[in-house]
């Protein structure tokens, strides 16, 4: 959706509920696995998982 301009923000609405219903399953499970797996490496790491500068 990035880029897009929409005529109401409901048909912007309308367009995000379209691209999320197309999302499978398996793809939402991939997502929040690795999600889980990043914040667990962040617990594991005790927030030295970022890095300070």
């Amino acid at each position: 959706m990035r880029g897009e301009r929409f005529e109401s923000p409901e048909a912007a609405v309308e367009t995000f509920r379209t691209l999320i219903s197309e999302i499978t399953a398996l793809e939402w499970k991939k997502c929040f696995e690795n999600w889980f797996e990043r914040m667990q490496k962040c617990i594991d790491l005790k927030g030295e998982y970022f890095k300070k500068r």
